[in-house]
């Protein structure tokens, strides 16, 4: 009766195993960019732009917010911008202005680079700052460009 009961143990903790096994996510599937999915992330590369450009200047997050599209709840997109406004005034300056630079295709992904130009004084001096700065597209399977991801090229 004993091996009965081990063996019954057993075999179902071998049976609530094989059923919590961890079943991986099918990964998502994404498409090379056309010229209509380059333009789609153009123009998704220059609405970001547009609103960025004015959350910097004017330091509000909230000018940000309707162009943003990552998964990351709001708080924590809100606490990474404090920290970037920070660290963008410390070090940068204040933005002059943004030039878009060319676009670069890798595959399902593009990038869309920008020169920003920032101006600080130091030690009585002007001082111009130029940096790039990467909107990366990617065109989804069924042809939906989205913003992947954004940020610095920092030397």
């Amino acid at each position: 009766m004993k091996w009965i009961s081990l063996a019954c143990a057993i075999a179902l903790g071998f049976i609530a195993g094989c059923q919590s096994q961890d079943v991986k996510p099918e990964a998502p599937k994404f498409c090379e960019q056309d010229e209509v999915a380059i333009q789609k992330g153009q123009q998704l590369s220059m609405q970001y732009m547009q609103a960025f450009l004015a959350a910097v200047r004017q330091n509000d997050f909230a000018l940000l917010k309707p162009v943003l599209q990552g998964k990351l709840p709001e708080r924590d997109q809100r606490a990474y911008f404090t920290d970037q406004m920070k660290w963008v005034t410390e070090k940068l300056g204040s933005l002059q202005e943004a030039k878009f630079v060319d676009v670069f295709r890798k595959g399902a992904l593009c990038e869309y680079v920008w020169k920003l130009s920032f101006e600080k004084e130091v030690d009585g001096k002007r001082q111009v700052i130029d940096l790039p700065y990467i909107v990366r597209t990617v065109c989804d399977a069924d042809g939906e460009v989205r913003i992947l991801m954004v940020g610095f090229v920092v030397r």
